[in-house]
């Protein structure tokens, strides 16, 4: 519970704020007293982030956050976003279900988490060019990433923890996801729609002002090059059999290069293209404009270099602004989460669990049980831990081996594991990596704000989804 409100309520105290309590910080304090009084021990950490996979699940995610925040460098993100509010010709409401529509289609082919990470800076700019209240659509966005995630076993990876888990393979998976998946997709952009119809702009038009700018030609076209080959890596990686953690790996490493490259000829050639940009923030490389929508805050002051690249300015320096903007912080609180859940694994815990999630001979029991108790779960303990936990359990349940009742447990825990990210932030990954990415721009959603959108949408999409489940398993 402590580490959990490490995540949710984060304080700076001391002189001058200097010691901070959150994320970063507690977790590793918590984890310090486990190793310290013994219950936690180099074995155990070792089977947890090793044996058990978890460090897999870390550098995918990690990676794809920097592939988003270094494309966003470029300026992008903005172009894209400049050129969307033309082609919806000035509706809100069609813009509102064609970002819905846009993060649920990128979802299926690649995960929910890069569509999170690479969209986000696109909206961000849409209210800048628009001068609206962006909030419906970022939730539309997140709502839709994270519902289409489940039809493909590679949308997300609590799919492959609990699926490879099971020995479900790409086939066996789809042919059991399909309908709730659609069930899902159907419903969620209805519900949310109800929650914002006020809030949505009768019109969406560009600011008189409204001005974006590239910040070179060719580092974009690289980045969105290797954006798109992050992309197909994942779509083919089942039939290429390349893990997802190395693909995500081998183009972090192809951004790193190129941002370091051109951060050596932007210094090399003496070019300052724009004022100097705070870290997180919009408008790199481009000119200033007019502030935009009062959702978004004030500018936070400038951030000094803390790499060995401390005297080449901020403004030039891709690599530094790429990585800044990297919530590393939730770091230990993801490891730590990981080692608690698995502790109660070799505790004997897992297996009791197992027998009362399968038990029953009613096949819809066993899937609103599953997916009811999952989605609390991952709301709890994060939806990636809370995979691993309810995979462990469910193997070890005394009907094991492929059985119908195992399967269909199998398959709510990940629908939970799914939509459970749309009911706190808490939820996944991405939820925390979300909200640090707005804040950085100014931009503030509060964990009970998200809290009020998801409790009237989530519940009756997770019920009519395992409800379909229970249908074709």
């Amino acid at each position: 519970m402590v580490v959990i409100l490490s995540a949710v309520a984060p304080r700076r105290v001391g002189p001058r704020g200097r010691i901070e309590i959150g994320p970063a910080t507690v977790p590793l304090v918590i984890l310090g007293m486990l190793v310290v009084s013994g219950v936690v021990t180099g074995r155990v950490l070792s089977e947890t982030l090793i044996a058990g996979g978890a460090w897999r699940i870390l550098v995918l995610f990690f990676c794809v956050a920097y592939a988003s925040t270094s494309t966003d460098v470029t300026g992008v993100f903005d172009y894209v976003a400049y050129h969307l509010l033309l082609v919806v010709s000035g509706s809100g409401r069609r813009l509102f279900f064609g970002v819905y529509l846009l993060a649920s289609v990128l979802t299926v082919f690649s995960s929910n988490d890069i569509v999170i990470l690479t969209l986000t800076p696109i909206i961000f700019h849409i209210g800048v060019h628009a001068r609206i209240d962006v909030k419906p659509l970022l939730f539309a966005q997140f709502f839709g990433a994270n519902t289409l995630s489940m039809l493909l076993l590679v949308g997300n990876p609590t799919n492959i923890i609990i699926a490879t888990s099971l020995g479900i393979d790409f086939a066996a998976y789809l042919r059991a996801m399909w309908f709730p998946s659609l069930v899902a997709f159907a419903v969620t952009p209805l519900l949310l729609f109800l929650v914002f119809r006020r809030s949505l702009p009768q019109r969406v038009d560009l600011h008189p002002q409204a001005m974006f700018r590239i910040r070179n030609r060719l580092d974009a076209a690289i980045s969105v090059g290797l954006l798109a080959l992050l992309f197909a890596g994942f779509v083919t990686a089942d039939r290429t059999g390349m893990p997802l953690w190395f693909v995500a790996l081998l183009i972090a490493a192809a951004f790193t290069v190129e941002d370091l490259a051109f951060t050596v000829w932007y210094e090399a050639r003496g070019r300052q293209t724009a004022h100097p940009r705070r870290a997180g923030g919009a408008g790199i490389g481009r000119r200033r404009r007019i502030a935009p929508h009062a959702t978004f805050g004030e500018p936070d002051p400038p951030v000094e270099p803390e790499s060995a690249l401390r005297s080449i300015p901020e403004v030039t320096n891709d690599l530094y602004l790429a990585h800044i903007r990297v919530p590393w912080k939730i770091l230990p609180f993801i490891i730590v989460c990981f080692v608690l859940v698995d502790l109660l694994a070799s505790q004997g815990v897992s297996a009791p669990v197992g027998r009362w999630l399968t038990a029953g001979d009613a096949l819809t029991s066993v899937t609103l049980r599953t997916g009811l108790v999952g989605a609390v779960t991952a709301n709890l303990v994060n939806n990636q831990p809370m995979s691993m936990f309810f995979a462990r359990a469910i193997t070890e349940a005394p009907t094991a081996g492929g059985t119908t009742h195992v399967r269909a447990a199998a398959y709510a825990a990940i629908i939970a594991s799914n939509l459970a990210a749309n009911l706190t932030l808490l939820g996944a990954l991405a939820g925390l990596m979300w909200r640090r990415i707005l804040a950085a721009k100014g931009l503030s959603i509060g964990y009970g704000e998200f809290l009020w959108v998801g409790i009237r949408i989530v519940p009756v999409v997770l019920v009519l989804s395992l409800l379909a489940l229970a249908l074709v398993v």
